[in-house]
C-alpha cells in the first residue's frame, strides 16, 4: 500500500490505478519458473498486447525522447509495477 501511494503521490490516479493492477501480467511471467506451467501463444499474445497498453498510457506526454530513466515520474512509475 505503500508503494501504490508513493505512486499515487508522485504520478497521477490513472497511472497509479493501472500499475496496481498489473498482477495478472506478473503471474504470466513467474508461472513457467514457479508453477512449471507451459505459456501457449494465445498467452504470450495477450502478454505483448498488455504491456503495449500499460507502456502507452504510462509513458510522458513528451514522447519516447523525453523519457528519462531518472527522476520523480520513473520513482513513481517504479513504485506502481512494485505495488502490482
Amino acid at each position: 500500500m505503500l508503494l501504490y501511494f508513493t505512486c499515487l503521490k508522485i504520478t497521477c490516479v490513472s497511472i497509479a490505478i493501472l500499475l496496481q493492477y498489473t498482477a495478472p501480467i506478473y503471474v504470466i511471467l513467474a508461472s513457467p519458473f514457479l508453477l512449471n506451467e507451459k505459456i501457449g501463444k494465445e498467452s504470450i499474445a495477450a502478454l505483448f498486447i498488455a504491456i503495449t497498453g500499460v507502456f502507452l498510457i504510462v509513458r510522458p506526454e513528451d514522447g519516447l525522447s523525453g523519457m528519462e530513466l531518472t527522476g520523480t515520474y520513473m520513482l513513481g512509475m517504479i513504485a506502481g509495477m512494485l505495488s502490482g
